[in-house]
């Protein structure tokens, strides 16, 4: 095909890295250009395809963020494709380019400039973008999550380009999603990470601008997980919005009336997972991203015998909590079930929490019963312990009725329920202002009955998730514990000084620990299910990577610089759990998963046009 294409467009020279076939237009082209009527000069206005077979070179490759290398380019690839006076004299390596990009990231005046910065970087040079990010993920991670992400897409009508950064579905295209989900070129897809703009963050409903969540995320898992960039879809469900302030916009760019709830949504939904499905395959993972529990819920539920669903509400969290767990037994003692777990909230992400932390008890006692394992399992909200004793116990939720203790007395505070049950893990995990603050008196408490108390605050108590770290800082965790605490909230990576206990490490209970891996590890084995033993292998692989070195200093999680090697212990966890299970596809099963992982994650190292 190429040589034909050669002798159509004339071209002297051709590259196997540096071409590009869009589709086979009945029409003359040169080095990437159409020839349009101005070109033929004869001054018709007759119709013609704007898809042509292209050689990219000059200016047309330097335009093309798949291939361009900007002054990576040698001076030898410079002859050959006709850059040469298009660039300067120079020629940059590509660890230099990103020396460079760095520097000027850290010019920028805040992170939501960071990350603009970085996603304009991506549509002009697609290798350097994922170079930088995996060379500085540490430092860049804060950059790609929330608060930061959701900030950008405040501003994303303000910065939107022609250029597509993703596949936009709304209410208008009902019934002809199939056909729409075509007009994405790329065809091997893989990954899809989809939102509907519901829930950014702490921002709430931000409509069609939601679209820089999924690009942040599969930045991510292309960056952690080497998830190949080319087989991502980012997509946004555009359902309205009732945002006030987004509906009176006039540079608004999404559809423009209120978010449509009920069956018009969910037939929508259902009509774009099919269409999914027919035009990627049953494989597809899809990263439900920034869309309300309800709604995560609903989609992991109705579609989990189709495709394999992923949502940080429904797997993330609670796997990267159960993760922290694990990773806590050698200096806590005795196995999970030996356990009492006090989960203090009143959010949905709670029970999501509680309900894989019962299977994980379970499959570790695998004669144990259900019933078993919810008595290790004791849920505090704003009324206090949730035991049937309790006056309120009839109007309870119909998804925390299963976590009601049918024995103990009723405790109105946090501090009486800690004194009754005598919990050795305490989690917080509220969707606003935590119920209950972890005081000094409630720490204690706790500390005089267990030896490495665990304690894991995740709840943000501001608005934007900045400034409040939840039910407790790390630093008063650690005081009020005499440094005994194994420790992990939302929020804090960093080392801390503690005065009258020392040095101490801080990692944040992050799903980036287990989303990035987890869905490499679906990829690599075209696994056509997404289940519970995966996120529960998946936290062991992320437990397993943290050092006795790092539970003497209080940590739960490995280190940010440990990302990658730990995502592809993830990714081969999850595999192997899908060649068990029978509902993974890509046989044979390979010998060594681990090898496999590295194998087939994403280097963006330029390649050589020769």
């Amino acid at each position: 095909m190429a040589s034909a294409m050669l002798r159509r467009t004339g071209a002297a020279r051709w590259s196997p890295g540096a071409w590009c076939y869009l589709h086979r237009a009945p029409m003359y082209t040169g080095f990437g250009r159409a020839h349009d009527d101005e070109q033929r000069g004869d001054g018709s206005d007759q119709h013609v395809p704007p898809w042509a077979s292209t050689v990219l070179t000059g200016v047309d490759l330097m335009r093309n963020n798949k291939y361009n290398k900007g002054l990576a380019f040698t001076r030898e690839e410079r002859d050959k494709f006709f850059l040469r006076g298009l660039l300067p004299a120079a020629v940059l390596g590509q660890d230099i380019q990103a020396e460079r990009v760095v520097v000027n990231i850290r010019a920028q005046r805040s992170d939501v400039d960071r990350l603009a910065y970085l996603l304009a970087l991506a549509e002009r040079n697609e290798r350097l973008f994922h170079h930088v990010l995996r060379g500085h993920l540490a430092e860049l991670l804060p950059v790609l999550q929330h608060p930061t992400t959701a900030r950008y897409c405040e501003r994303f009508s303000l910065m939107f380009r022609s250029l597509p950064r993703g596949l936009f579905v709304s209410l208008e295209d009902a019934g002809s999603v199939t056909r729409l989900l075509q007009n994405w070129p790329m065809r091997r897809v893989k990954l899809v990470s989809l939102t509907d703009g519901s829930a950014l963050g702490a921002g709430g409903d931000w409509g069609v601008q939601s679209i820089g969540s999924p690009l942040s995320r599969l930045a991510l898992m292309t960056a952690v997980g080497g998830v190949h960039p080319s087989r991502c879809l980012p997509l946004v469900l555009d359902l309205g919005t009732d945002n006030a302030r987004l509906l009176a916009d006039p540079l608004y760019v999404g559809l423009r009336a209120p978010r449509a709830r009920g069956e018009a949504a969910r037939a929508l939904r259902d009509e774009l997972l099919a269409g999914v499905r027919r035009r990627f395959g049953a494989s597809v993972l899809v990263d439900a991203a920034d869309v309300d529990h309800a709604t995560a819920q609903e989609l992991v539920v109705a579609h989990r015998a189709s495709l394999p669903v992923y949502a940080d509400a429904v797997h993330g969290v609670p796997a990267a909590v159960l993760a922290g767990l694990y990773a806590a037994l050698p200096a806590a003692g005795g196995a999970l079930s030996a356990h009492r777990f006090m989960l203090v909230g009143d959010g949905p992400d709670l029970v999501a929490v509680a309900e894989l932390l019962e299977e994980a008890v379970q499959r570790e006692h695998r004669s144990g019963t259900v019933w078993e394992a919810r008595k290790r399992i004791w849920l505090v909200d704003a009324g206090g312990l949730l035991v049937r004793d309790r006056p309120d116990a009839d109007a309870v939720e119909d998804h925390r009725l299963p976590y009601v203790q049918e024995e103990g007395a009723a405790a109105p505070s946090l501090l009486d329920a800690v004194r009754a049950v005598r919990p050795t893990v305490l989690i917080g995990l509220s969707a606003g202002t935590p119920a209950w603050a972890f005081t000094q008196d409630v720490l204690r408490e706790m500390a005089a009955h267990c030896d490495r108390p665990v304690v894991m605050p995740l709840s943000r108590a501001d608005a934007d998730g900045i400034a409040g770290f939840g039910e407790v800082s790390a630093a008063d965790a650690h005081a009020w514990t005499g440094g005994r605490a194994l420790f992990a909230d939302a929020l804090t990576n960093r080392s801390l000084e503690v005065e009258g206990v020392g040095g101490r490490e801080a990692r944040a209970a992050n799903p980036v620990y287990i989303y990035p891996g987890l869905c490499q590890g679906v990829i690599m084995s075209r696994s056509t299910r997404l289940r519970e033993d995966m996120l529960i292998a998946a936290a062991r692989a992320v437990a397993e990577a943290v050092t006795d070195e790092d539970r003497a200093l209080g940590a739960l999680y490995p280190p940010l610089t440990a990302l990658q090697d730990t995502a592809a212990s993830v990714a081969a966890a999850v595999a192997a759990v899908a060649y068990h299970a029978g509902v993974a596809s890509e046989l044979p099963q390979p010998s060594d998963l681990l090898a496999k992982a590295y194998a087939v994650m994403h280097d963006p190292t330029y390649r050589q046009y020769d």
